[in-house]
């Protein structure tokens, strides 16, 4: 038989172990927890990725389809290259944007001075295989009145009309697909519009 005091003891000792195993238990909650965040970060961001590359890679093969065909007019040629060329472009910066990625979601804006002209000819013509190959028009239209030039960050704006662009051009079945670029009040304001 145990006397009061040794009971007292291993009473004492079980709550102390409790009280750890309470602790570890609580601390692999927390690891589990940053463990499924980490995991479903790391799913975004490839689903991110994965739909990022797939445009410009697109504009890259379509190009070169076009150039291979006998079909196609030399003449067509260096207009095919500069798309080519924009595509590239594009896919090096997206994989320059990995390379540099800084946290869960680091976005510096770089504002530069932008040609809305030449950016909505870019956006544009970085879809036109895609657009061509559904049988739709896609144009662009730059709003009378607007800047020649406005400070911009290329690249944000340029990824969120990718999307548009991709989802109008995914879910038209005929007709058109039309980029503008308008001003509303003191803001740009980008419109993806579709038939």
């Amino acid at each position: 038989a145990l006397s009061l005091g040794s009971r007292r003891g291993v009473l004492d000792e079980l709550d102390r172990q409790k009280q750890t195993l309470t602790s570890q238990l609580r601390e692999l909650e927390e690891a589990h927890r940053q463990v499924t965040h980490a995991l479903a970060l790391r799913q975004r961001f490839l689903t991110t990725v994965t739909h990022e590359m797939r445009t410009p890679l697109a504009g890259v093969i379509g190009m070169a389809d076009l150039m291979r065909d006998p079909s196609t007019d030399c003449t067509e040629f260096p207009a095919l290259a500069q798309q080519v060329s924009a595509s590239a472009n594009d896919l090096l910066c997206l994989v320059n944007d990995i390379i540099t990625l800084e946290g869960e979601y680091a976005e510096v804006v770089a504002p530069n001075p932008e040609s809305l002209a030449a950016l909505a000819e870019a956006l544009v013509s970085n879809h036109r295989y895609a657009a061509r190959n559904k049988g739709l028009e896609l144009t662009s239209v730059v709003a009378p009145g607007l800047p020649p030039t406005l400070m911009l960050d290329r690249r944000l704006v340029s990824k969120a009309v990718r999307y548009l662009l991709d989802n109008a051009l995914a879910f038209t079945a005929k007709g058109e697909v039309r980029l503008e670029l308008a001003q509303q009040g003191a803001n740009l304001e980008v419109r993806v519009i579709d038939t």
